[in-house]
């Protein structure tokens, strides 16, 4: 979730270049997504979905590697790992919500979901802006008041998605569409 992948850029984004462009390959999958869904569905393309995760596979194994080659004092390995393993998981989970549109778009008929991509992207470019600012040493005031935002975003997204899975078991629909959703 985003506000484990904040709580670890608190204490490993200063180490590496690498965060910063895992964090930009996060928010460019989050743009791409909006782009997908601005798309006419003959149009779709998987395209910059699959761009995106494969940079960010190969910082990843960068990230990975340096943990084998660098001496971690300030740091604890697994909180290398997990931030690197964080980071992966939003293009990654981008590109499947692109393909299940790409199968079967039908479902999504009548179905608006601007609102909370738009916070995905969102919720990226701050996570862009955490990962930046501790790397430049930004105080942990600032942190803090980034961390807030993301928590506010997951919140008011799962509000969202709780309420169209309310819909969902109110209205008669065919389990396809319900699954898919």
């Amino acid at each position: 979730s985003l506000p484990a992948i904040s709580r670890c850029c608190v204490l490993l984004a200063r180490r590496s270049a690498a965060w910063i462009a895992s964090a930009v390959e996060a928010r460019t999958s989050a743009q791409a997504l909006t782009k997908f869904f601005q798309t006419p569905g003959s149009q779709r393309s998987l395209d910059a979905f699959a761009q995106s995760r494969r940079k960010e596979k190969e910082i990843n194994a960068e990230i990975v590697e340096s943990l084998a080659t660098q001496v971690m004092t300030m740091f604890e390995r697994e909180d290398v790992e997990a931030l690197a393993k964080a980071l992966y998981k939003i293009p990654k989970t981008v590109e499947k919500i692109g393909e299940r549109l790409l199968l079967a778009p039908e479902f999504l008929d009548g179905v608006d979901l601007s609102k909370p991509v738009a916070m995905l992207e969102r919720a990226t470019g701050i996570l862009h802006v955490m990962v930046t600012a501790m790397r430049q040493g930004a105080p942990l005031s600032d942190m803090k008041r980034h961390n807030a935002e993301l928590q506010r975003i997951e919140g008011d997204v799962d509000k969202i998605m709780t309420d169209l899975s309310r819909d969902l078991y109110r209205i008669k629909t065919d389990v396809g569409r319900a699954l898919f959703l």
